[in-house]
């Protein structure tokens, strides 16, 4: 009986050392690599303080406020993130203007949507829109590229895809991509992401 009871408080002894050596090393780690929801919404982490987060089956990219230019981008499917930056496309989407004439001019904004003016414009590098549908005031917003960079807070635009190449080979970006859903049940199944840093995976292991 003796013996049964000094095994019993030696493994209840061992469990707690796992256990409490476990919670240590996860409470090292930085929440922004932990958290998995706030509120309603899914969150996988990228680069930080860049994140991704979920809301219906819709990918929203949040560009933090320290960001000196922050842009509105949805509906990812695909994401890339190389060294210390985030980059991807963003679709093209129909768009309304409620108070749009044939006389205005409206052009794309690097940052999502569009501004309308009452005269022509140099583009500025970013295009003249027409209608595709002039009864309903429609308009096609072009598709976009983007390159967040995390360690000085830069945001870079482009709405030509050449262009937007040309920048991640000028950075030594590698281009590849990852499946946002793929990426979500990776992170939440294991907690880590192959993306994560060195000294953060190691503790997430533990």
């Amino acid at each position: 009986m003796k013996s049964f009871i000094v095994g019993t408080l030696l493994l209840l002894s061992i469990f707690c050392i796992q256990s409490c050596g476990s919670r240590t090393a996860l409470e090292d780690v930085d929440l922004f690599y932990t958290n998995k929801n706030y509120g309603q919404f899914f969150l996988t982490p990228l680069i930080k303080p860049i994140k991704l987060r979920g809301d219906y089956g819709i990918w929203y990219l949040e560009t933090p406020h320290s960001f000196n230019y922050r842009i509105s981008i949805d509906s990812l499917i695909e994401i890339g993130v190389d060294k210390e930056c985030v980059y991807g496309k963003i679709n093209q989407k129909k768009w309304y203007i409620k108070d749009y004439s044939n006389k205005d001019f409206v052009y794309a904004r690097k940052d999502g949507g569009t501004i309308t003016l009452k005269e022509k414009r140099d583009s500025k590098g970013e295009p003249r829109l027409f209608p595709i549908d002039s009864v309903s005031n429609t308009f096609l917003l072009p598709e976009r590229w983007f390159v967040l960079n995390a360690k000085d807070s830069s945001t870079e635009v482009f709405f030509d895809e050449k262009n937007y190449k040309e920048y991640l080979n000028k950075k030594g970006l590698s281009g590849k991509m990852y499946k946002i859903d793929s990426l979500h049940k990776e992170f939440k199944k294991t907690g880590v992401l192959e993306y994560f840093p060195d000294s953060i995976k190691t503790k997430l292991r533990k």
